[in-house]
């Protein structure tokens, strides 16, 4: 079974539900980026990053306070072994 983060909490994928109050929702915009996993780490995560935040910023899109780029590289990392990805 797939594992997803939601609003910081590791659940099985499906499970979430997105609020229809969501900025996707409401406006249809939205960044993501995909990102190539080698013997079960990320690829260029840096650089990934990088371009969410550049993306966010040019969407204008506010990012909560709680948000980190440290935090997020985290949780990739922990959905990454929760699914044990090797390859991907």
């Amino acid at each position: 079974m797939s594992k997803v983060i939601y609003n910081g909490a590791m659940k099985k994928a499906g499970t979430g539900v997105v609020p229809t109050t969501n900025r996707a929702f409401l406006f249809g915009d939205g960044v993501f980026e995909s990102i190539r996993i080698i013997d079960g780490k990320p690829c260029f995560l840096d650089n990934h990053l990088n371009r969410l935040k550049m993306g966010l910023d040019a969407l204008y899109i506010d990012i909560p306070e709680d948000f980190s780029l440290e935090k997020l590289e985290q949780e990739i990392l922990e959905v990454i072994e929760a699914n044990g990805i090797d390859q991907g």
